[in-house]
């Protein structure tokens, strides 16, 4: 009877630390953030939650009136009180774009919207806030920021925290429409899993990283940006 007891509660373990495991959803998953030939529509781009005529405020308009003034404008644009929820992404003299989130358990979703960024619910579970943007679309902009700019995510109730750029990394993906593939290091030359790139730039101390795909020749999702700023 004692042996019986400690199987059940070996079991019990074992089925506890596989329940804690898979509590840790999907860290190997990369989004798509390009146009990617051959992605099922249905799956990574499931609906519309918000409409353009949302949006009033353009780049060119912004770009049109003073900085202040545009900055001011554009918080008044996306301010509706949620305290919890990111509405805005700023950065001076460079871009202004809304804020979404993905719908619920739709982790590939990016919003097929010009001038929106959607937020990638996955790093939230490590306290890591994740832009994702097509490269065609937002995500065209990513490539023009530098190490040291400085990054302002503004909330739905007008808090604003503001991150710095610390590095920007690029890579290849050696299967460019998957969510799931090997990846290389553009810089080290370092192959990695997509857990261990998930790892590496949606884990950690808490920070901002921004991603979009690299196009290189005809494959507009060759490689993967991004993009790392931590607080100040």
């Amino acid at each position: 009877m004692r042996a019986k007891n400690r199987k059940i509660f070996l079991l019990t373990l074992i089925l506890a630390a596989f329940l804690t495991q898979g509590s840790l959803p999907n860290r190997g998953f990369i989004p798509l953030s390009s146009g990617g030939s051959g992605i099922n529509s249905d799956l990574y781009s499931p609906i519309f939650i918000a409409g353009p005529d949302s949006f009033k405020v353009t780049i060119d308009e912004i770009e049109a009136s003073s900085e202040y003034t545009a900055y001011i404008n554009f918080v008044n644009t996306i301010v509706d009180g949620s305290s919890e929820e990111i509405r805005g992404l700023y950065v001076s003299e460079d871009f202004a774009f809304h804020v979404i989130q993905q719908p619920s358990g739709q982790a590939g979703f990016i919003s097929n919207i010009d001038g929106v960024v959607t937020q990638f619910s996955l790093p939230e579970n490590y306290g890591v806030t994740g832009l994702l943007a097509h490269n065609y679309l937002s995500g065209r902009f990513f490539s023009q920021l530098k190490v040291g700019d400085v990054i302002q995510v503004v909330y739905g109730d007008g808090e604003i925290s503001k991150y710095q750029i610390a590095e920007i990394q690029d890579y290849q993906a050696l299967q460019p429409n998957s969510p799931s593939g090997p990846f290389l290091n553009l810089q080290s030359g370092e192959l990695l899993s997509s857990k261990q790139l998930f790892d590496r730039v949606y884990t950690g101390s808490h920070h901002l990283t921004l991603q979009t795909c690299i196009e290189n020749g005809s494959e507009d999702s060759w490689g993967r940006l991004f993009i790392i700023a931590y607080p100040i």
